[in-house]
């Protein structure tokens, strides 16, 4: 099952929001509606060009799943989610960041990476550093809702910009139409350690008051 970890509102009110962590393989449902919303964005006109990826690869590299839904009534509506792994060295990758059309603009992707960032703190017992990955496109274009999220959340410094092949069918169908010559991509990677965790904090306190 998912751990609700909170229910709570944007500072200017309005719909109410679930905000959940769970293993890929513990709510097939939840994890279903997350891969669905990329595969939309993937295919949706003037979408991001990011990674495809499928229920294997999530349950393959141990990520937890992040979600948050819009409470409608009686029924609760995918509204964004990414995913966060520690890698060999103790170090958090947030990655596979998407937010639902309808629900852009009011700040979930920086309090999804807020509680993913002290949620890594919890289950390794001490601080860990966090790294945000965010795509730049062939013309030099960032993504930039998800870089001013990550930064929102003390992600603030600009560890390096990588140029990675692009590897695989499933992610060539998705990526080739925003591919460099040569058929690679570049992102850029943000980092954040212990010292700004009091903004993630922050950020989470303002949709708790």
């Amino acid at each position: 099952m998912a751990t609700l970890i909170n229910v709570c509102s944007p500072p200017s009110g309005g719909t109410t929001y679930a905000i959940s962590k769970w293993q890929p393989d513990e709510c097939p449902a939840k994890s279903a509606a997350y891969l669905r919303a990329i595969d939309d964005e993937l295919h949706r006109p003037g979408g991001q060009g990011m990674f495809a990826f499928e229920h294997s690869d999530l349950v393959a590299c141990g990520a937890s799943i992040f979600g948050v839904f819009a409470q409608t009534g009686a029924s609760a509506e995918f509204a964004g989610a990414l995913y966060s792994t520690i890698d060999a060295g103790g170090q958090q990758w947030i990655k596979g960041a998407i937010v639902a059309p309808a629900f852009r603009g009011i700040g979930l992707l920086k309090v999804l990476a807020s509680y993913a960032r002290l949620h890594a703190r919890d289950d390794l017992g001490h601080a860990s550093e966090s790294l945000g990955v965010v795509r730049v496109y062939p013309d030099g274009s960032v993504n930039t809702p998800s870089l001013r999220s990550f930064v929102a959340a003390g992600l603030t410094e600009r560890l390096s910009e990588n140029r990675l092949p692009i590897k695989g069918e499933r992610f060539d169908r998705h990526l080739l139409a925003t591919a460099e010559e040569g058929g690679t991509f570049r992102s850029i990677t943000l980092r954040g350690d212990a010292s700004s965790l009091p903004t993630a904090r922050a950020v989470i306190q303002a949709w708790e008051d």
